[in-house]
């Protein structure tokens, strides 16, 4: 039996050598980059682009040029 465990509770020699103290760049990282991080990335990067658009065009459909003017009224005391 082991008597020495890792944060899982499994004996270190099942999971990794106890004497390592250097690791590759490859071993540290939590995902590999690949595909299909890059098509996720662009395809949020095309919907945003998709959406500031229409918003523009909507705001400039409907007039609203309230976030140009930066006029405020203020109410007024009862």
């Amino acid at each position: 039996m082991a008597d020495k465990l890792d944060e899982r509770g499994e004996p270190l020699s099942a999971t990794h050598d106890a004497e390592r103290t250097t690791f590759s760049a490859r071993e540290t990282r939590q995902a590999g980059m690949g595909r299909r991080v890059f098509l996720v990335l662009a395809a949020s990067l095309a919907l945003v682009l998709l959406a500031w658009g229409a918003v523009e065009l909507t705001s400039r459909a409907t007039g609203d040029q309230s976030s140009s003017e930066g006029s405020v009224t203020a109410a007024q005391p009862k």
